[in-house]
């Protein structure tokens, strides 16, 4: 049995860094800010079972049969899952409290975000069997004849661009910037022959030829988009701001929302839009299910989709969006979410009522993209 609890908190979503002014440097952006705020999250266990068997039987003094049935698990890299990269353009250290020195507290501050890890990754995930005879067929030759299979799910993929758009109340659209972010997004099933002639080392000299044959089909899924939508009990809770204040040691402080019934008008906003997608039909995660983002929502690949098949994947996961792909050489889908919009290369356009446009080609990949509402 393989099991990991890392008991350690992380932030609920990194897209609060997209904001023009919640945590969008590397000083804002502390984990102390993110507690007292209700941002951050406890890293949930994972156990899986993994067994494995392996037998070898002899047939004669000089033949044997081996066979061998596992499931494999493996964690991927603590930086993939708890590392950052902050960046900036060459700015300096802002002087916040203008006293003509970089303070403790204003050191990097205007480092960005570039790269979050996902400590939501679960384990790598192998299964493998192999089925082979050993022959030594004389002195210190053997022959040997193996077959075997290797089917892989939940690989973890290089950190991805993602985009992460996160709604602003006040000014009635998406901030957005790009992180990078890895996932449980590959999959592979690989099947094959292998024979191999091999010369047990004597007399200083041996050696091992062998030839393989295989066949193997391979799938990668990602999310490329995140959309946040904070509600309005979130922003009537304080969360919320648009300004911060400078304090003597160079610090900031987030600055609440005042008069109240400024609060109120942003609070109000936020749950104008929410309605406004619940009228399209939309529902929303909440942060709560993000177990296991990148691959659970994952993405629907399916061969000669034709429009009918894709408005019914589109009709299942009310959870989800589509969002168009960057793999080359596969036919994309677009959305349209009010002001969003993008089109495919080849004229193939998807709003959130209707697939219109050239009916043209076929869909072999479709990703699905979660939109989360992000409550008190």
């Amino acid at each position: 049995m393989d099991h990991f609890d890392p008991s350690v908190k992380h932030p609920l979503t990194t897209a609060i860094a997209a904001s023009d002014y919640f945590f969008d440097t590397f000083t804002r952006f502390n984990y102390d800010s993110l507690e007292s705020f209700g941002l951050l999250e406890k890293t949930k266990p994972i156990t899986a079972w993994s067994p494995r068997i392996g037998v070898a039987h002899p047939i004669t003094d000089r033949s044997m049969i081996h066979f061998f049935y596992g499931h494999i698990y493996q964690l991927a890299s603590f930086y993939t899952m708890y590392g950052e990269r902050w960046v900036n353009d060459g700015t300096r250290d802002t002087d916040i409290n203008s006293n003509n020195l970089n303070d403790d507290t204003e050191l990097y501050n205007t480092l960005e975000e570039s790269f979050f890890g996902n400590p939501r990754l679960t384990y790598e995930k192998t299964i493998s069997f192999e089925l082979g005879f050993d022959w030594n067929f004389y002195s210190d030759y053997i022959l040997a004849l193996s077959t075997f299979y290797k089917s892989s799910s939940n690989q973890v993929s290089s950190p991805g661009t993602v985009q992460l758009n996160w709604w602003d109340p006040a000014k009635q659209m998406f901030d957005f910037q790009f992180t990078h972010m890895a996932g449980n997004g590959i999959h592979e099933d690989i099947q094959g022959f292998e024979l191999s002639l091999k010369k047990n080392f004597n007399n200083y000299f041996g050696f091992n030829i062998s030839y393989n044959i295989q066949w193997a089909v391979k799938g990668e899924a990602g999310v490329g988009s995140q959309f946040w939508i904070p509600d309005s009990a979130f922003v009537a809770d304080g969360k919320f701001w648009t300004m911060h204040s400078s304090n003597d040691d160079g610090s900031e402080t987030p600055r609440p929302l005042v008069p109240v019934f400024l609060a109120n008008q942003y609070a109000s906003k936020a749950n104008t839009f929410l309605d406004s997608l619940r009228a399209l039909g939309m529902e929303y995660i909440m942060p709560g299910t993000l177990a296991y983002i990148g691959s659970n929502f994952g993405a629907v690949q399916k061969k000669n989709l034709n429009q009918t098949q894709i408005l019914e994947i589109m009709a299942k996961p009310r959870y989800l969006l589509p969002h168009q792909t960057n793999l080359d050489r596969w036919d994309c889908l677009a959305i349209s979410l009010l002001t969003l919009s993008t089109v495919c290369p080849r004229g193939l356009h998807l709003n959130t009522h209707q697939l219109v446009g050239p009916q043209s080609g076929v869909m072999d990949h479709l990703q699905l993209v979660p939109i989360y509402l992000l409550k008190k």
